[in-house]
């Protein structure tokens, strides 16, 4: 399983590469279409509970309510 400031990191970076696209065209989209394959074996890697723990630290994070208490 991939570390998780690790995944974090590849998030950013996938982040940063739609920017680049967004900004100044296609001449990027290779560099973001790499980071959504890795982003996706990333996801298809972990076990359902690790996949669980993302999403729900990631909605925690984001300002929502707490899914458990």
């Amino acid at each position: 399983m991939t570390e998780r400031g690790e995944i974090g990191r590849l998030y950013e970076a996938m982040v940063f590469a739609a920017y680049l696209v967004e900004q100044y065209g296609d001449a990027y989209a290779p560099i973001l279409a790499r980071m959504e394959e890795e982003w996706s074996a990333v996801l298809k890697a972990d076990t359902p509970q690790a996949r669980a723990r993302r999403i729900l630290n990631a909605h925690t994070v984001e300002g929502g309510l707490n899914a458990i208490r």
